[in-house]
């Protein structure tokens, strides 16, 4: 493109003769000019003029405004409002998907916040593994046969535990010798 003194120059020179065309197609020239407008012809092929020293006007300054910021011309507007656009439809375009297993695993854990303090209360809350039941517990029948513990080797257990819809029960018969 050019060092920054030919901007510069370029921006003075256009500066200049943007304001010299205004003052033309607007009222009276300030400036040193020789223009004078005949027929609306001339009227248009100035206002076409002016529009594109606007236009050169405008891309010059990003231009020198880059120089000066340390960037290159070619990085200036690199990116629409379209191509913006288009990026970030790319990235939540490729999330669907992990995000409805994430919303699924949220609808299974019922949308807990806070699950893992959920889980370790209700899991405190919980009979200890080695614990013992009362003897009321037993007599007035609220024990559930299915829980109670079985013995285990090395300990000396003659009674046997059924369950009251055991066929066993039916088909019982009195004993007759004693074991120990």
């Amino acid at each position: 493109m050019g060092t920054r003194e030919q901007f510069l120059g370029n921006l003075d020179r256009l500066t200049s003769s943007v304001a010299v065309l205004r003052d033309v197609v607007q009222g009276p020239a300030t400036g040193d000019t020789s223009l004078v407008l005949t027929s609306s012809g001339s009227l248009r092929t100035l206002a076409r003029a002016l529009a594109e020293i606007d236009a050169q006007y405008v891309i010059e300054t990003r231009v020198l405004h880059a120089e000066i910021a340390g960037i290159t011309a070619a990085t200036i507007g690199a990116a629409t409002h379209a191509e913006v656009d288009a990026r970030i439809q790319t990235v939540v375009g490729a999330a669907p998907a992990a995000l409805d297993t994430l919303q699924e695993l949220s609808m299974a854990l019922g949308n807990d916040a806070n699950f893992a303090g959920s889980v370790t209360t209700q899991l405190a809350s919980k009979a200890a593994l080695m614990h013992t039941h009362s003897a009321a517990n037993v007599a007035s029948g609220t024990l559930d046969i299915a829980r109670l513990p079985v013995a285990t080797s090395g300990t000396s257990s003659s009674t046997q535990v059924t369950r009251a819809d055991d066929i066993l029960l039916s088909n019982a018969c009195t004993p007759t010798t004693y074991r120990r």
